[in-house]
């Protein structure tokens, strides 16, 4: 690995010095985080842009599209260039760091960061270097994850859960040998989850090692464990690592043991057959002509999907830990004239890791969700606009379950980062709803009523941030 000697002083830092107009446009995306416009830029006019300039677009866009050695090839190019600006150079390394994180190659971003650290001598970070030191040496310490699986396709039946006013997805799998039921959630993010009870008696073993994992209203302290084997059909992940934790318990039912991405980012594709109530694992299965991504993944593991609401331009988060997909303070903001003179109001509660929280939402009885030209009616969704989920970094909602049965088939490509609806879906299943809703003030109805809310906010993301000063 290349010496990288840069003081940490710089991370975060993203200030880029503009020299044509395509520059400043590559800049003014950067800074806004809209990949999908960079990753069209790059496409159509990358000729425009100053090498130095293109580089920075490619290293930070390639990451979020998971192309980790592309982003990696660009950032050390810029590192061993001596005019790449200083100003440039911290957020680089930190993105550098990410990639090796997310690709899983802990021993490198073990080493990388160990480098780093020695050159911040306050006293101020030494807990947060030993945090995010201990958790790249604890991961570089276990032996590589591996999946192991047929040569051809796999189909495993899912069943639908009840949960709140919507549904999970859940599935039997066998952990150590031992059978026992997962609920899948693509928003538990670069890890699966398993509550201290279920680690005791599944033989998950926990490590020496605790780190905070944000949820719905904060952070909670958990640690991670090892299981030696997760067979899933005949699909077996070998060194499956868990975040343990006994958060507190999600509205009206609690999640013991969940699925998460480790498990679907090996695995690479999979498709959600929602009539048939099968998740199919297809094997060498790929696009005659590379199409655009219209997914990302973010530097901790949670991916965002471009999509249209009624028209509307928007980006949601993928998560079906949500048991019903919602809108967000961040959409109501952008059209609050046109929901406050069509929808009616009622309180809403959520849940997930680190608790609940309540609040007040707008319900629109009917969003008409288009992916890739594929329209996927969504029902009764709730637009929160009192409360800004602590784990919400300015998407426009969540894409819950009812997304992924709103069609004959969702594919899920974690290595195109494409998501492609087909299909025409369950709507009946989905428009049944328990409690409708109403415009009442809440201070008229009784003070023990709480509408349980239709989604389970439990997108997980592990907190390991470098210190700056």
């Amino acid at each position: 690995m290349k010496q990288i000697l840069l003081s940490l002083a710089l991370l975060g830092a993203a200030i880029c010095r503009a020299e044509t107009p395509a520059d400043r446009t590559a800049d003014s995306l950067l800074q806004c985080g809209d990949w999908f416009a960079l990753e069209r830029l790059l496409a159509e006019a990358e000729n425009t842009l100053t090498p130095a300039a293109r580089l920075r677009a490619r290293a930070m866009t390639d990451a979020r599209f998971r192309r980790f050695e592309a982003s990696n090839d660009a950032i050390l190019a810029l590192l061993a260039d001596p005019q790449t600006a200083p100003e440039w150079q911290g957020a680089l390394v930190g993105q550098l760091l990410s990639n090796y994180r997310m690709a899983g190659d802990h021993a490198t971003a073990a080493a990388l960061y160990a480098q780093l650290r020695q050159q911040d001598t306050d006293p101020a970070h030494r807990d947060a270097h030993d945090n995010a030191q201990g958790f790249f040496d604890t991961l570089a310490a276990l032996p590589a994850m591996r999946l192991e699986r047929p040569d051809h396709d796999v189909e495993i039946p899912f069943r639908l859960e009840t949960a709140g006013r919507g549904m999970l997805l859940g599935i039997d799998a066998e952990i150590n040998g031992q059978s026992a039921p997962f609920i899948i959630d693509t928003g538990c993010a670069e890890f699966s989850f398993a509550s201290e009870e279920f680690a005791r008696t599944h033989g998950i073993r926990p490590l020496d090692f605790e780190l905070a994992m944000s949820g719905v209203s904060g952070s909670q302290r958990s640690r991670l464990g090892i299981a030696d084997s997760l067979r899933i059909g005949p699909m077996t992940l070998y060194n499956a690592v868990f975040v343990i934790s006994d958060a507190p318990a999600v509205s009206t039912y609690r999640v013991d043991a969940v699925l998460g991405c480790n498990f679907l980012l090996e695995a690479g594709v999979v498709e959600v057959l929602g009539a048939r109530r099968r998740l199919r694992f297809p094997v060498g299965e790929a696009a005659s002509e590379p199409e655009a991504p219209n997914m990302y993944m973010d530097n901790n593991g949670l991916c965002y999907v471009r999509a249209e609401a009624d028209s509307h331009p928007v980006v949601l988060q993928f998560d079906s830990g949500n048991t019903k997909s919602t809108l967000s303070k961040v959409y109501f903001d952008k059209y609050r004239e046109e929901i406050e003179a069509a929808y009616p109001e009622r309180e809403f509660r959520t849940g997930g890791v680190g608790g609940a929280q309540e609040g007040r939402a707008y319900v629109k009885p009917t969003v008409a969700l288009d992916i890739e030209g594929c329209r996927c009616p969504l029902y009764d969704t709730e637009i929160t606009y009192t409360t800004t989920l602590a784990h919400e970094t300015g998407e426009d909602g969540s894409l819950g379950v009812d997304f992924l049965l709103c069609c004959d088939r969702v594919r899920i490509d974690y290595r195109a980062m494409r998501i492609t609806p087909a299909g025409g879906g369950q709507a009946e299943l989905l428009r049944t709803t328990s409690r409708p809703a109403q415009s009442v003030p809440a201070y008229d109805r009784p003070a023990t009523e709480i509408w349980q809310s239709k989604n389970r906010r439990a997108a997980v993301r592990i907190d390991v941030q470098p210190a700056t000063r």
